[in-house]
C-alpha cells in the first residue's frame, strides 16, 4: 500500500511540475475560437460600370461592373478597402414601373490590417450575403455579411472555420 502512495505522490508531483498539461496541449486540438459579431458600414463606388447587355423579355444584364469601397466596422480584423467585380440582372416591373434586380459578386478583397478576407456574395435589390475566407493572420477564419446597399449597414460574423459550400458563378462563365 505504501508503494502505490508513493506512486500517486510521484504523479501529482509530476503533474505539478507541469510536465503532463504541457504534453496534454500539444496533442490536444485547438479550441475553437469564439465567434464575433461585427457592425458596421460600407462606402462604395463603381471604378467600372462594366458592359450592359439585354436578353429575354428585356433583361438588363450588366457583367464586369468593378467597384471600390471602404469598410469601417467594429473589428479591426474587416475593416478596410474592399474592391470587388459584380454582376446584374435587372428586370422591368411594369407593374411597379421600376427596375428589380439580382446581383453576385466575385473576386472581392477586403484588406485588413494583417491579411486579407478573399471571396463573393449574392442577393436581390439591395440585401446581399457574402462569405469572406481569410488569409495572412485570418487564416483559417471566415467572415460572412449581410449588407443592405452599396452604401449602408453591414452586419456579419467572423467565425472559425470553412465557409458553407456554395458557388457563385464564376467569372468565365458570364
Amino acid at each position: 500500500m505504501r508503494k502505490l502512495w508513493a506512486a500517486v505522490a510521484a504523479i501529482v508531483v509530476f503533474l505539478a511540475l507541469g510536465a503532463v498539461p504541457t504534453l496534454a496541449q500539444e496533442v490536444s486540438p485547438a479550441v475553437p475560437t469564439t465567434p464575433v459579431i461585427v457592425s458596421g458600414t460600407q462606402s462604395c463606388e463603381a471604378v467600372d460600370e462594366g458592359t450592359t447587355d439585354f436578353g429575354l423579355g428585356g433583361t438588363e444584364m450588366t457583367r464586369g461592373m468593378e467597384a471600390s469601397c471602404s469598410f469601417t466596422m467594429s473589428d479591426p480584423r474587416v475593416s478596410g478597402p474592399f474592391t470587388f467585380t459584380g454582376a446584374f440582372d435587372c428586370y422591368f416591373n411594369a407593374a411597379t414601373q421600376g427596375w428589380s434586380c439580382v446581383g453576385w459578386s466575385y473576386d472581392g478583397v477586403l484588406v485588413g490590417p494583417d491579411g486579407t478576407w478573399e471571396g463573393g456574395s449574392i442577393g436581390v435589390e439591395n440585401a446581399y450575403v457574402g462569405f469572406f475566407t481569410g488569409t495572412g493572420a485570418y487564416e483559417g477564419l471566415t467572415f460572412a455579411t449581410l449588407s443592405s446597399g452599396l452604401d449602408d449597414t453591414i452586419e456579419g460574423v467572423i467565425y472559425e472555420g470553412p465557409p458553407p459550400p456554395w458557388a457563385l458563378p464564376a467569372a468565365a462563365s458570364e
